[in-house]
């Protein structure tokens, strides 16, 4: 952490603290979660200012989430404090370390009966589930309180709702939410637990053709692979993972993934890990991509025993991960 992350200057500020070992622990459960630099961070002065703030906490200790909310409870950037607390909530679910205690509330039996819906009727993922769940809490939390019942609920409700999210999101997010209240009125109705239908909402529209199209015309690339200088080191990289991108149409995680392993260059074969599918594509390297890319592990990429095919160039050496592939086209 001291070298890697944080300058020299107030690096001790974080190994000296009493919350070193969590920090130790969270800093290295970052590696593979392709988190930027910039976010580890914001993500460790943020842990390490909690924990200083409410005492020494011993690293064994299971949370829930009441404790997170106390603990990351401020009035001042807040956002960032949300953002660790999502991190380190993950971090807590993959040690074993969090209680996965639910909340009740007045309409929990409600809400576990639409949740077995929405699993076994629907066939919903369990990460969709999840999602609906959030807006039909908080919609309830919200126009449902300890005075109101469900029946209660009007087309009014529904809009000032609606109005309330739509000033924080945009289109395709507000979709989502409008879906996700239709689907859960829809329910009520069809079990008499609402006389009228609210689920007759309007959803906004997207067009086809508003946004820039998906992919650059062929002439375009050829022109943007031309323009990279290869006689530097970054150079070479870059035109490398282009290359890949343009010519085999890889994803920018796919390139970033890929290890020593898999780059055959004796047999010219790439074998491309794909992150959407979670299957091993192999895909035969013309001559060309097999030069490119015996050009760049001779000339451009670092004498390392990391097992990343494309890192950074100059020290800390690093992979080149999705979230900063901004840093291929600035200057290191």
């Amino acid at each position: 952490m001291r070298t890697r992350i944080f300058p020299h200057c107030y690096s001790t500020d974080y190994s000296a603290s009493t919350a070193a070992p969590w920090l130790e622990a969270f800093e290295a459960w970052h590696d593979g979660k392709d988190y930027c630099l910039t976010a580890l961070r914001s993500h460790i002065n943020v842990v390490r200012r909690v924990f200083e703030t409410h005492g020494p906490i011993a690293l064994d200790t299971h949370f829930a989430d009441t404790d997170l909310v106390r603990l990351f409870k401020t009035r001042v950037r807040v956002k960032q404090f949300r953002g660790a607390r999502h991190a380190f909530t993950r971090f807590l679910k993959d040690r074993g370390q969090w209680n996965a205690a639910r909340l009740r509330c007045r309409h929990s039996d409600l809400i576990d009966h639409y949740e077995d819906y929405l699993t076994e009727m629907r066939g919903l993922a369990p990460t969709t589930t999840a999602a609906h769940l959030v807006i039909v809490r908080e919609f309830l939390n919200v126009h449902c309180r300890a005075t109101r019942e469900l029946h209660e609920l009007t087309v009014r409700d529904v809009e000032r709702f609606i109005a309330k999210k739509s000033k924080r999101r945009g289109r395709s997010a507000l979709q989502a939410i409008v879906g996700s209240l239709r689907l859960f009125l829809r329910y009520c109705h069809d079990r008499k637990l609402l006389a009228t239908r609210l689920d007759e909402i309007d959803t906004p529209r997207k067009y086809r053709d508003e946004r820039p199209p998906r992919a650059i015309p062929w002439d375009l690339a050829q022109a943007l692979l031309k323009s990279i200088n290869r006689r530097s080191r970054m150079g070479c990289r870059d035109h490398a993972m282009l290359y890949l991108m343009t010519h085999y149409g890889l994803r920018t995680g796919e390139v970033c993934d890929l290890r020593l392993e898999d780059v055959d260059v004796a047999r010219r074969v790439l074998r491309v890990k794909q992150s959407k599918t979670h299957q091993t594509l192999t895909l035969p390297m013309t001559e060309q991509a097999t030069c490119l890319l015996r050009r760049y592990m001779e000339f451009g990429r670092p004498r390392t025993t990391l097992p990343h095919v494309f890192l950074s160039i100059l020290a800390p050496l690093r992979p080149v991960f999705r979230s900063s592939w901004r840093l291929s086209f600035s200057a290191e």
